[in-house]
């Protein structure tokens, strides 16, 4: 595995090229594809990952490599934390890569880890809001 890392021009905006050695076998039939990662996920001194991202630790040329994952749909990360949490029930995360979760809308309702509130069925309701079911 090889890691470079390069600035844009125009963005400035930080960036890793990562090559990674696979058999032949996939590399001539196209399924390995060059890999980007956006180094703007990074706390400001590179040292952790910002918020709705935590850290995976690859071994680079003898030297340990931080890349940030984005956490899933339905849960979220604090900066420095090193795993993502699921969203609370009353709450939801609908993009991934959240450092925190929104409270679920009055008529929906939202069980621990929602990506996207659940809209009241006819003859149900919620009034508040940060409910986890409809009543």
């Amino acid at each position: 595995v090889r890691v470079l890392e390069r600035t844009g021009q125009q963005s400035n905006a930080s960036v890793a090229e990562i090559t990674l050695q696979f058999p032949r076998s996939l590399v001539s039939l196209g399924h390995v594809p060059p890999v980007l990662v956006d180094m703007t996920m990074r706390s400001e001194d590179g040292s952790t990952c910002r918020g709705g991202f935590v850290p995976e630790f690859l071994l680079v040329e003898g030297q340990q490599a931080l890349l940030c994952t984005p956490c899933t749909l339905g849960s979220f990360a604090l900066f420095g934390d090193s795993t993502c949490s699921s969203c609370p029930s009353g709450t939801f995360a609908n993009t991934t890569g959240s450092s925190g979760c929104k409270t679920c809308p009055v008529g929906h309702g939202c069980p621990a880890g929602t990506s996207n509130p659940a809209p009241c069925v006819p003859g149900r309701f919620q009034p508040q809001e940060g409910e986890q079911v409809c009543l």
